[in-house]
Order: structure tokens, then C-alpha cells, then sequence
């Protein structure tokens, strides 16, 4: 006889008639009850406020607005971009010059002016 584990980490063929693993729309076939009409009438409690979608005029000038600081950011970002670049070939360099054969760490003598 073929045991059924619902626990299973596998396909379980118990399981393909199962409503909540259907791709179909049955619900229209099962509900046995009218549809639920709302009162004219209805009054939102205090405190809630009816979702108003946004006109699209709104929408557009948010999204232009949101693209230009956008812009602003990507330029900054950019010239930071570079400027570290910059601080960094400047130390590579500095690495380059280093005399041969001594360790940074070894006491050096100042350059006389």
C-alpha cells in the first residue's frame, strides 16, 4: 500500500487534487453564498483616509523631480570617483620613490630646506 507523507520534501501525489495547489479559478464554482455589495452609504472610521491615487501630472513632475536629484548625485558620486583615484595614484606613487631596500617604518631623515 502507498503511504502518503505530508511532510515529504518531495511531490506528493496526494496533492494534486488539493483546491490550494490549483492554478484554476474554482471560487465562482464553490461559493454557494451572494456576493457581498457594499453599502452606498459607507463611512470610512476616523483616522483612515480613502487611498486617491495620485493624478498622473503629479506623478510625472515627482518622477522628474526624483530623476534630477538623481543626476546630482550620480555627478557628485563621479567627481568623488575621482578624487579618490586621484589620492590613491598619488600614494602609489609616493610607494615608488620609497628608497630601495628600507622599510617605511625605519626613522628617516627630514629634508633640509
Amino acid at each position: 500500500r502507498f503511504e502518503i507523507d505530508p511532510n515529504s520534501q518531495t511531490y506528493n501525489p496526494g496533492w494534486r487534487n488539493h483546491p490550494n495547489f490549483s492554478w484554476r479559478n474554482d471560487n465562482h464554482l464553490q461559493s454557494s453564498q451572494p456576493p457581498f455589495h457594499a453599502q452606498q452609504n459607507f463611512q470610512n472610521p476616523q483616522g483612515y483616509a480613502l487611498y486617491i491615487p495620485l493624478p498622473r501630472k503629479n506623478f510625472e513632475e515627482t518622477l522628474h523631480s526624483f530623476i534630477e536629484k538623481q543626476e546630482s548625485i550620480n555627478t557628485q558620486n563621479v567627481q568623488t570617483m575621482a578624487d579618490l583615484k586621484d589620492t590613491l595614484a598619488k600614494f602609489a606613487s609616493a610607494l615608488q620613490i620609497q628608497e630601495k631596500g628600507k622599510f617605511p617604518s625605519q626613522p628617516q631623515q627630514n629634508p633640509k630646506r
